[in-house]
């Protein structure tokens, strides 16, 4: 079981259920330009540095140190070019076996039409603890002006084996009328070449029943998601390993676009993705590089 309080918070738990089928059908389509280095000093010290191209030209950076401070405990902090700063102390079997915790301070400047910057500020306390093939989290997130009164409380199940998973989740506003805000019911079956996942969210009046798959075959791998609710969404994608470790694929989406990408490894230490999406209905389009570096 797990129980969670947010000032406001509209991500949900559950998030891998679909993950393999979703990252397949969404990830390495750099649209603009992107690039990421890693130094890594194993036990001690790692540092991760990305930059990414804005929509509107601009550019966004963020560096990550992660470093050891004392046995079985870990800190990491995160500084964006955007004004997010945050620290994360996380440790495990720290108090207990079996159990990872987690507390994090974030910072976010604001910005109002008159120039003026404000912090929003929020800490996070995690726990997840793990007993055979069960785990039961606790998350809390509040504003660190306001431990007391938090506005929107999520909690759910998770329940899991070595083939099957099932998930269910709510979201609740104490504080209005309508208390209930959004629930959430995930099954996944998982086996060595499949993964297949069915979920059904209800959110005021809305009810959205969606389906993703995931299958690898020796000779090409493909994905599919759809979403039933008051219009219907879903995309596909097939993908081929090629020599030398290269990956090429292609997304359809009902929404018009077609994506298509290219990832290889240029050097030991760099890998290179390439990708394009392409609105058939206006044919207008995006060319994108990714750069990973490793060090």
């Amino acid at each position: 079981f797990f129980f969670t309080t947010t000032q406001n918070n509209n991500k949900m738990f559950n998030k891998d259920f679909g993950k393999s089928a979703n990252d397949f059908l969404t990830k390495d389509f750099p649209s603009n330009f992107e690039a990421e280095l890693v130094s890594n000093t194993p036990g001690s010290l790692k540092v991760t540095s990305n930059i990414s191209q804005n929509a509107d030209g601009t550019f966004t950076n963020s560096i990550k140190p992660t470093f050891r401070v004392f046995d079985k405990a870990d800190a990491e902090v995160t500084l964006c070019s955007d004004g997010t700063r945050s620290i994360k102390l996380s440790g495990k079997d720290v108090i207990i076996n079996n159990l990872k915790s987690s507390l994090t301070f974030e910072a976010k400047g604001s910005r109002d039409d008159a120039g003026n910057v404000t912090d929003i500020c929020s800490a996070t306390y995690a726990e997840d603890f793990t007993y055979k093939s069960m785990t039961s989290s606790l998350k809390v997130v509040v504003p660190c002006c306001n431990f007391l009164t938090p506005r929107v409380t999520a909690g759910g199940v998770y329940v899991h084996n070595a083939n099957y998973a099932v998930g269910a989740e709510g979201q609740f506003n104490l504080g209005t009328d309508q208390v209930f805000q959004k629930g959430t019911v995930n099954a996944q079956y998982t086996c060595e070449k499949f993964v297949g996942t069915v979920s059904a969210t209800s959110a005021g009046n809305n009810v959205t029943v969606g389906s993703k798959f995931f299958y690898v075959h020796p000779k090409f791998i493909f994905a599919a998601g759809g979403n039933f609710g008051n219009a219907f969404s879903g995309e596909v994608a097939f993908g081929k390993a090629l020599l030398g470790g290269a990956l090429t694929k292609v997304a359809l989406r009902t929404n018009g676009t077609v994506g298509v990408s290219y990832k290889n490894r240029i050097c030991e230490h760099t890998q290179m993705t390439v990708g394009a999406e392409v609105d058939v209905n206006t044919h207008q389009h995006k060319i994108g590089f990714a750069f990973d570096f490793a060090m």
